[in-house]
């Protein structure tokens, strides 16, 4: 079997725009970089003695990387298919995370062997949920250095607040 040169794709030609695989390796070692921070942040409290304490700089550079890549393969499509419908199809797409990401800290707040900390009820847990889950920022956890998002730390975890 011959492969004649109208088989192979020509960016040139192509309505498709060239993928970058490379960038997307990036990502990826950039996302592993941050989940590898956050899970020694949890063990290791001195930053001085963390051996990835710079690995927030990971989130930024991630969501640089994610940001041309948005940017990229969205640039011709958004004024065909509009703003709500983009902004409808980015909803479907992440939402689903923020809410995971809502359960699993209640289930791990919860599932604490040390007990739950004093002062949080019912009535101002379910307020605390509610708030993840709608991305309202809601500094209502001081134990939790009050982040913005107390039962999803890295939806509020800016590259300085670390420091």
């Amino acid at each position: 079997m011959s492969i004649t040169s109208a088989e192979i794709p020509n960016p040139a030609i192509s309505s498709q725009k060239p993928h970058f695989v490379v960038l997307d390796g990036l990502r990826g070692v950039a996302a592993l970089f941050v989940v590898i921070f956050h899970f020694s942040e949890m063990v290791i409290w001195d930053y001085s003695k963390l051996w990835i304490g710079h690995g927030f700089l990971a989130v930024d550079f991630f969501f640089c990387l994610s940001g041309f890549v948005m940017g990229y393969a969205y640039d011709n499509r958004i004024p065909k298919i509009g703003l709500l419908k983009f902004l409808k199809v980015r909803l479907i797409r992440l939402h689903p995370m923020v809410i995971f990401g809502a359960v699993l800290g209640l289930i791990t707040f919860y599932g604490n062997p040390f007990g739950i900390t004093p002062g949080y009820r019912a009535g101002r847990m379910a307020l605390i949920f509610v708030a993840s889950i709608l991305l309202i920022p809601f500094g209502a956890m001081p134990d939790r250095g009050r982040n913005l998002f107390g039962l999803n730390r890295p939806l509020g975890h800016s590259s300085g607040s670390t420091l």
